[in-house]
């Protein structure tokens, strides 16, 4: 293990924990868990810790978690203190997805902890080397399946969609962080979903927005000023909802989106944030497919705790049916109004 530096850690890392072994009474023993975050700066996964710190009071136990702020010396740093100061199992959302590698040789040295992996899959050859590794998550193919369900619905509905009445929809596609397996099959199925439908498409511009609102906010404007403007744009595809609002956000400055049908540009996203939901029941999102955080954040903690105990991680304990025994995908869900 490398050398920790507890000095720079404990000035550096955002930590926040709940413990709560008085429900369970008195002579219970509370459990002591740690999560590493990728980032602070992603609402989706700031969501998910919220529900992973109810799950561990409600169960009376001990959850300490960090924010790695995309910095993977921080993210390494977390993960040692976290054993160095008895964690029983750790959750880990990796910066990237070869990064979690330090998390499991962490682990198998010092005791083989339990290592559950949320939200961003490593390697299935990864997954397969640990004995003791989970991931919990959902298939991102299947978000970008159901985005494209919800964008035919509307179109199919709306031929005045196409507003320049070329035959096609212009559309405009915001990427999450690149490289990371959720943006590149997100990508991938909105892609081919579209290549398959009777509806013809074409894509103005892909651009990463990071996950971002503010940074799709302003991608949106470059589009705009590199495209003299915004009457050949006819859609916004958004690889999650914070981009979507994001985009949402720049065009209801330029008078889109609120409430005149002539000056409506479809937009759709995912995660089912409460924001974009609330969007959808207004009317100024036309969709968004639920990433159901609170599920996962549940089926997550219920491995670390059932793991640590020594106990038997299967579909009759955890209540979830497990792939190749140790992954669990939680089902998309679309919503529109």
């Amino acid at each position: 293990m490398r050398k920790l530096h507890t000095s720079l850690l404990v000035s550096a890392l955002a930590v926040a924990a709940v413990s709560a072994p008085a429900l369970l009474g008195s002579q219970a023993v509370a459990a002591n868990y740690a999560a590493s975050i990728y980032s602070d700066g992603d609402v989706y996964m700031r969501n998910y810790v919220n529900s992973l710190m109810s799950y561990a009071k409600e169960n009376g136990d001990r959850l300490v978690v960090n924010y790695a702020n995309e910095d993977l010396a921080q993210e390494m740093n977390q993960l040692e203190l976290a054993v160095v100061r008895g964690a029983e199992a750790l959750i880990v959302n990796p910066i990237t997805t070869s990064s979690g590698a330090y998390a499991i040789e962490l682990a198998c040295s010092n005791g083989e902890l339990p290592v559950i992996f949320i939200n961003r899959k490593p390697s299935d050859e990864l997954l397969k080397s640990y004995v003791n590794a989970y991931y919990v998550g959902s298939d991102p193919s299947e978000s970008g399946r159901y985005q494209v369900d919800i964008i035919n619905q509307y179109l199919q509905a709306h031929p005045e969609a196409d507003r320049n009445a070329d035959g096609e929809i212009g559309y405009l596609l915001l990427q999450g962080e690149k490289g990371v397996p959720d943006t590149v099959m997100r990508t991938l199925s909105l892609e081919s979903g579209m290549e398959a439908s009777p509806i013809t498409f074409k894509q103005l511009a892909k651009v990463s927005a990071d996950w971002k609102f503010t940074e799709a906010s302003r991608v949106t404007s470059d589009f705009a000023l590199r495209n003299n403007g915004l009457d050949n744009l006819e859609l916004i595809v958004a690889n999650n909802d914070d981009m979507a609002l994001g985009a949402l956000d720049y065009l209801q400055s330029q008078g889109y989106n609120t409430g005149n049908p002539d000056k409506f540009i479809p937009i759709v996203g995912i995660d089912g944030l409460d924001r974009a939901v609330k969007a959808v029941e207004e009317g100024t999102l036309i969709g968004t497919v639920k990433n159901d955080f609170d599920t996962q954040a549940r089926i997550a903690f219920k491995i670390a705790a059932l793991a640590a105990e020594g106990k038997s991680v299967d579909k009759t304990t955890l209540g979830a049916f497990l792939y190749n025994g140790n992954e669990v995908s939680v089902p998309y869900l679309k919503i529109t109004k």
